[in-house]
């Protein structure tokens, strides 16, 4: 049954092919894949690469750990069903200062063949945000 997960180590194959499978369609969820790529992306293929990539990761959570510039501590959910990872999501602890304005959430609904799509509501371009 699929669930979420903190990141886990023990994924790296089907990671690094969910991975290969975004690149591909030029899918890189804003700069995150692309900036995973530029730091991890020479060593993630090897257990010990991936496992300190894991860590990081995990560290973001962390209101002292490491992250990138701008960034506000986040924990990162894998979905995955048995040993299969089919995706992810990141939960911001808080918003950025400079991002209040810009504050949007996000819900997942199947549409009408069964597929799932991703919704946003609050900010559009051209219309003034949701308030809170």
């Amino acid at each position: 049954m699929p669930q979420l997960i903190s990141p886990d180590p023990r994924f790296r194959v089907s990671f690094l092919e969910a991975v290969r499978e975004n690149v591909a369609e030029g899918e890189y969820f804003g700069d995150t894949l692309e900036r995973e790529l530029a730091v991890y992306g020479d060593n993630w293929q090897q257990p010990d690469g991936f496992a300190r990539y894991v860590a990081a990761v995990r560290e973001e959570e962390l209101e002292e750990g490491r992250r990138p510039e701008g960034f506000v501590p986040s924990s990162w959910f894998w979905y995955v069903d048995g040993d299969d990872y089919l995706g992810r999501i990141q939960i911001r602890h808080r918003f950025h200062p400079a991002s209040a304005r810009l504050r949007r959430s996000h819900r997942l609904r199947r549409t009408a063949d069964g597929a799932q799509t991703g919704v946003r509501h609050g900010h559009a371009p051209g219309r003034p945000a949701a308030r809170a």
